[in-house]
């Protein structure tokens, strides 16, 4: 019998796409929540004729496997090195860069957009090792809430294997970022009041097919990405904010939101958004604006990069 109840999830980045990284109980344990492995499989129907009803089962190829999970966002304990997480943004096309007290992530349009990872995924008395992954991830922020930042996955195919169950990861110690003295910043105006922000990276993942590869996949790529960002600002006067025509003029502008968590500060940075909807809503009886967000570079060329999230003045 195999329990749901004992789970673990490792990640570590690959020297070379598709190779096992091999992570391990005590350097790659992630602090995930919500793990679901699923199969990108490619049916080809059998349509020939036949004197009897129904049909011939379909050939089916594994292409990839998928694999989605939540978890929380923490600092590192020291901004010379990485937060457990930073294998998983390197391998959404973000790159790190190391420099205590600080740690910034930064979108990077180049290619190849991103580093791969390997994925064990741990099931009571199985393991499933998915090599090869490239992803898109999510955040979402609440106030009063620990920010989430949620993985969407796509690795080479593979099946899972008998292998007992490890004892006593190490987890990260440091505490997650709460959504709460936040500061934003839209095109200079600081006077938003709100009580959500969600961030999607949109990364586009995109198959790579090979006829020389044993599966027909020689692996996974980003293609493009669309970074999109959602917040319900209380409604403001049209001196202060006017929304719907910055949407009818595509007035562009930069938006900066930065936690303060006592000595521990999170800055996520867009050097350049328009809007791209807006709507009313409501709030305990005060009017706020859905607005939606779309970011990108300034000009066309590779050193500007439409999102980068850093980490400040790091502890535990």
């Amino acid at each position: 019998m195999i329990k749901a109840d004992k789970c673990l999830l490792l990640a570590k980045l690959e020297t070379t796409y598709g190779s096992d990284a091999a992570p391990t109980k005590t350097a790659n344990a992630m602090f995930a929540m919500n793990v679901k492995v699923s199969g990108d499989w490619k049916k080809t129907e059998r349509l020939a004729v036949s004197p009897n009803w129904g049909k011939y089962a379909p050939v089916v190829v594994g292409q990839g496997v998928k694999v989605n999970f939540e978890t929380e966002l923490h600092p590192s304990s020291d901004g010379s090195a990485a937060p457990f997480m930073g294998c998983l943004l390197q391998a959404c096309g973000m790159t790190e860069t190391l420099g205590a007290p600080t740690v910034t992530y930064s979108a990077v349009l180049a290619y190849p957009p991103a580093k791969s990872v390997t994925l064990w995924f741990y099931i009571s008395g199985l393991v499933h090792k998915v090599t090869g992954c490239i992803g898109t991830f999510k955040i979402d922020m609440a106030v009063k809430e620990t920010i989430k930042v949620s993985f969407d996955f796509t690795g080479l195919y593979s099946e899972p294997a008998d292998l007992t169950f490890v004892t006593d990861p190490t987890f990260p110690t440091t505490s997650p970022f709460i959504f709460k003295d936040v500061t934003v910043n839209y095109d200079s105006i600081t006077a938003l009041i709100g009580t959500a922000i969600g961030i999607d990276i949109g990364n586009q993942i995109v198959m790579r097919d090979d006829w020389t590869a044993a599966s027909g996949t020689k692996g996974y790529y980003i293609q493009d990405f669309k970074p999109k960002i959602t917040l319900n600002p209380e409604t403001e006067s049209v001196a202060t904010i006017n929304f719907w025509n910055r949407l009818a003029t595509q007035d562009h502008g930069a938006l900066s939101i930065t936690i303060n968590n006592g000595s521990r500060d999170l800055s996520i940075q867009f050097e350049n958004t328009y809007v791209d909807t807006t709507d009313y809503g409501e709030k305990n009886g005060i009017s706020t604006s859905l607005i939606t967000l779309i970011s990108r570079p300034k000009t066309d060329d590779a050193t500007h990069t439409p999102f980068v999230m850093v980490s400040v003045n790091i502890n535990t």
